[in-house]
Parts: structure tokens; sequence; C-alpha cells
């Protein structure tokens, strides 16, 4: 992707955070984000990968109905980090060419 195409993609997905791009050695393009909008940018990339994905494949399984017990059973960090790389995996099979 070209630098400018590139840069311009991820002002749109996250506006207001401060973006520059610049030429590395090897002539591919580094985007340079400050560090107080870096989870934003990455939240931003990971919500627009999930719904390419989800574009392509739909979820089909039934959902559950937790109420107020999904916090008291699942807001633990263990259980966000295999959820979190749970959603990797699927990405990963889904969007990899």
């Amino acid at each position: 992707m070209e630098a400018t195409a590139l840069l311009r993609s991820l002002q749109d997905a996250v506006p207001g955070a401060r973006l520059e791009s610049a030429p590395s050695v090897d002539l591919q393009t580094t985007v340079y984000v400050s560090r107080e909008d870096l989870l934003m940018v990455a939240q931003a990339q990971l919500v627009r990968a999930l719904i390419a994905a989800l574009s392509e494949e739909p979820y089909r399984a039934p959902l559950v109905r937790w109420g107020l017990s999904l916090h008291d059973r699942f807001l633990l960090p263990t259980w966000i980090w295999r959820d979190f790389e749970d959603v990797l995996e699927f990405l990963a099979r889904h969007l990899s060419p």
C-alpha cells in the first residue's frame, strides 16, 4: 500500500490520532503513532479486522443471554486474555491470504 494511502486510511479509521509516516532503510513505510494514541489505533484496527472477517463468514452459533452474571463469571484477566487469543486466532484463520 502506498504511504499516503496507508496514512489516510489510518487517519480515517482513528480521527484525532497523531500519525506520521517516514520511509525506512528498506523503503517500506513506517507509521509513527504517539504513545497516547497507540491503544486507540490498535482498537480501531481490531474492530475493522473483525468486521471484515465477519462479513466473509457471519457468526452462526446461538447467542447466550448472560445478564448480570457475565461480569462476575468472566471479567477476570485470565478469561479476557483467553477470549482475546481466540479472537486473534479467528482473525488469523479468516484474514490470512
